[in-house]
């Protein structure tokens, strides 16, 4: 991708990729009970998303690369939220780890193992609906910049051109050569010879 109108699709992909992955992420953490931390924290976890979603916008997005890191996202961003939103947001049944609550409420340890299925499922949905959405998005901005490209000329411009490296040699038209066949298909008859008379 060397033209300026893949450069635009590849931003388009990174604010898609960016974005989806957050909300989703936070959604499903929410809806399972977690707290969800201030600005300044969402500020911090959203700059590995990003340098995770410039990686996955240089190219097509694909669902063997897309759900593994659909899935590492939603693991960071559950931890980091839980980190991040501080001991005050936590209470007993908030679908935190065990581990969190034995450490910060030793009295209500028993209280977030049964909401902790919740939390997974939650993330498991999230991730599998990021998938999904993030492919459904891929298509249509690649059925959008294919009519773009087409529409280009029409409007007076001219279609982007990719950048042909300085010395490069340009292909040499190709020839016809004929051939005579003597194999299997033989000919009916002798061949022909052009201007005998």
């Amino acid at each position: 991708m060397t033209t300026a109108a893949d450069a635009v699709l590849r931003g388009w992909r990174l604010l898609a990729v960016a974005s989806t992955v957050t909300a989703l992420a936070l959604a499903g953490h929410s809806l399972a009970g977690g707290a969800i931390p201030g600005p300044a924290a969402l500020t911090l976890l959203g700059v590995p998303v990003l340098i995770g979603s410039a990686a996955l916008a240089r190219r097509r997005l694909r669902a063997r690369t897309l759900l593994p890191l659909a899935v590492a996202a939603q693991l960071g961003l559950h931890h980091g939220s839980t980190w991040l939103s501080g001991p005050t947001s936590i209470t007993p049944g908030s679908g935190h780890h065990p581990a969190v609550l034995r450490t910060l409420m030793p009295e209500h340890a028993s209280a977030a193992t049964a909401d902790h299925g919740l939390m997974l499922a939650a993330h498991l949905i999230a991730a599998g609906l990021t998938v999904a959405l993030l492919l459904a998005v891929e298509r249509g901005l690649l059925g959008l910049h294919r009519r773009w490209l087409a529409l280009l000329p029409l409007l007076g411009g001219t279609a982007p051109i990719a950048h042909r490296p300085v010395g490069a040699v340009p292909s040499a038209p190709r020839r016809t050569i004929a051939v005579w066949s003597t194999g299997a298909q033989g000919l009916r008859g002798p061949p022909r010879v052009h201007g005998a008379a």
